[in-house]
């Protein structure tokens, strides 16, 4: 269990941890999957708004509704908006007719776990401060009888899963209603309300027009594609109340292929593998509060031309899995071409049952533990 490198690699290349199971399919023979033409494949398209110059029955105001029509071969072209729903995609594609889900052309795609608080009550604070409060119905990792997971001390609020945002900063949880000041909230399971005093002490009230943007993770996993042959491609994937080693995107067919997609400050990871012969291709995984990404029994998964920059920003216990990323039973891996900077942990971590591994031509560095740990 030693670590091969403590902070910095560049220009990596080699297999690591080759088991006596026989070859390793390479890179080189794993593209995209095939686009063919198919007369019988449908084009569908989701914006927030009608599209005059788009038939009706092609188009929907969800991605949920597109998601529950689609099947091997059809592509969904997704308009510029703030999606605020979480998506499962059950319908298979194959290796010649994938599904597509792709951004439109200069199209900027937001999909969210979080929603916009407009609701809010003055509550009693010393003089001069800001305090508010909101109905809060939402009770995330239930099966947890503190509110957290892991279910000890050092998790006690870091293991919490709620997230809270004024104009895209974060705001820190504290764990008492008396402990609420500048920049935090409180969470009162039992009475059902969410506290929130801004940083700067601004006044929260019900007009849109002027109210700072608050909002608040109500959402754990986004994206959930459980189907093979899957193409998710330039969609920016943000806030999820996610509970520990649970991702805000979950790809968990054969051939799946994030491409081109930002995964953002999700709770805790941000993508998790979870299927063979899948691909992240020019993905960025940042600020998430656990790993950048995780993968298991992710056999001949290629991570290219990524960036997986600033996770664990929560500090999850780092002998338990955070930072960069961890990578369980599962072989032939391969990461190239990527950057695995200034995460909080280990860069890239293989774990339990990876074998015959490689890693070649990254820059991995300003990790704060090891670059590379194979365990």
């Amino acid at each position: 269990m030693k670590p091969i490198t403590p902070m910095a690699w560049i220009g990596l290349i080699g297999v690591i941890g080759a088991g006596a199971g026989g070859s390793v399919q390479t890179p080189a023979a794993r593209t995209r999957p095939l686009a063919v033409s198919d007369a019988s494949a449908r084009t569908y398209h989701v914006a927030q708004e009608a599209l005059p110059q788009i038939p009706a029955s092609a188009q929907f105001q969800t991605l949920r509704g597109a998601a529950a029509k689609v099947r091997a071969g059809d592509r969904v072209i997704i308009h510029s908006g703030t999606y605020r729903e979480a998506v499962t995609i059950t319908a298979n594609g194959t290796r010649e007719k994938p599904i597509r889900f792709e951004a439109a052309p200069n199209a900027v795609v937001v999909v969210t776990g979080a929603d916009r608080i407009l609701d809010w009550t003055a509550e009693s604070a010393p003089a001069g401060d800001n305090v508010y409060s909101t109905p809060w119905p939402h009770r995330f990792i239930e099966w947890s009888p503190t509110g957290t997971h892991p279910a000890d001390d050092y998790h006690k609020l870091i293991g919490r899963a709620e997230q809270v945002f004024i104009n895209g900063y974060p705001l820190q949880q504290v764990l008492s209603r008396d402990h609420v000041g500048r920049g935090t909230f409180f969470v009162d399971t039992a009475g059902q309300r969410l506290y929130v005093q801004a940083s700067n002490n601004a006044r929260l009230g019900s007009d849109p027009a002027w109210n700072p943007r608050v909002e608040a993770s109500v959402r754990q996993t986004l994206w959930d594609v459980r189907g093979d042959y899957v193409m998710t491609r330039g969609i920016t994937f943000r806030y999820g109340a996610t509970q520990a080693q649970q991702a805000l995107v979950r790809l968990g067919g054969l051939g799946d292929v994030l491409e081109d997609c930002t995964i953002e400050q999700s709770n805790t990871d941000g993508a998790d593998f979870r299927g063979p012969d899948q691909v992240a291709r020019r993905c960025r995984f940042l600020d998430n509060g656990q790993d950048g990404f995780t993968g298991g029994f992710a056999h001949r998964l290629l991570i290219t031309g990524c960036l997986v920059r600033n996770n664990n920003t929560k500090n999850f216990d780092r002998g338990w899995g955070a930072g960069g990323c961890k990578i369980v039973l599962s072989r032939g891996v391969t990461i190239e071409r990527s950057q695995f900077v200034r995460n909080r942990g280990h860069g890239i971590w293989f774990d339990i049952g990876t074998e015959a591994c490689t890693v070649r031509n990254n820059l991995i560095a300003d990790n704060e533990d090891a670059g590379i740990f194979y365990e």
